[in-house]
């Protein structure tokens, strides 16, 4: 478990690096803060909306990261004709499950509601935990229909965790053995359910923080109950793929465009 937690905090410590807030031509940048959230950042297109709506979740642990980390999908979704919002979210082990997952619900709500936003056209993408926000919130919204879901490194099926990790249990506040009941709750795959958006999953080959086997269970449960599902597994690891592998960006965002009717 020492190895995973190391791994956490070079992540953090790379995406510190590789994603310093830079001017995009042609897109909007701007700090925004929703009612009862923190700051999170908008990246509008330079053509007139209303337009298609992607919400961006950071991952982290569930207790770092921060929403400028997703800069380079905001500003790409943006140039792809897009409003991107990365959103903020309360932080473990300061404030657990499910606080991180309401935050969510609530920005989707927010974003939904905006002016410049087509609120028939909306979309989820996180990843890591960010990709779990983001699938269990698609999941188990009763609020804004959603037309698609991107979820990278997703940690989808919670017993193929160690049931003493440490960082999930800042984030759950108990071991498995302890609360099951809360490790299933957090779990995506225990909420599939027909009818549900369609999904992009995509996952390093090499990933060893979250196993591909999350998001294989994941991509077969949406499967079989008849929702449209696509699960690409890259070369790299857990936060190679974030940082460098752009080109699955790049499908994940055709994949959007070919939802909403861009």
């Amino acid at each position: 478990m020492k190895r995973v937690v190391g791994a956490l905090s070079l992540s953090a410590f790379l995406a510190s690096c590789a994603f310093l807030p830079l001017p995009a031509p042609g897109v909007t940048v701007m700090p925004v803060t929703p009612p009862g959230l923190p700051e999170g950042q908008l990246y509008r297109p330079a053509s007139a909306g209303p337009y298609p709506a992607v919400l961006l979740i950071h991952g982290g642990g569930w207790r770092s990261g921060a929403p400028w980390h997703m800069a380079p999908i905001g500003k790409a979704l943006a140039k792809a004709g897009f409003l991107a919002f990365a959103t903020a979210y309360r932080l473990s082990p300061d404030h657990q499950h499910p606080a991180q997952e309401a935050d969510v619900h609530q920005a989707l709500s927010w974003l939904a509601a905006r002016d410049d936003v087509d609120a028939s056209r909306l979309a989820l993408w996180g990843y890591s935990a960010g990709a779990q926000l983001a699938l269990k919130t698609a999941l188990t919204s009763d609020g804004p229909q959603l037309r698609a879901v991107v979820s990278g490194g997703t940690p989808g099926d919670f017993t193929l965790f160690d049931p003493q990790s440490p960082i999930l249990r800042q984030f759950l506040g108990a071991s498995r053995d302890e609360a099951p009941e809360r490790w299933a709750d957090a779990s995506p795959l225990n909420f599939v359910r027909a009818g549900a958006a369609p999904t992009f999953l995509y996952h390093g080959i090499e990933d060893r923080l979250v196993i591909p086997r999350h998001a294989e269970r994941v991509h077969e449960a949406l499967r079989a109950v008849g929702v449209e599902s696509q699960l690409r597994t890259v070369p790299g690891g857990h936060m190679g793929v974030f940082i460098l592998n752009r080109d699955i960006e790049g499908e994940a965002i055709a994949f959007l465009q070919q939802r909403v009717g861009l």
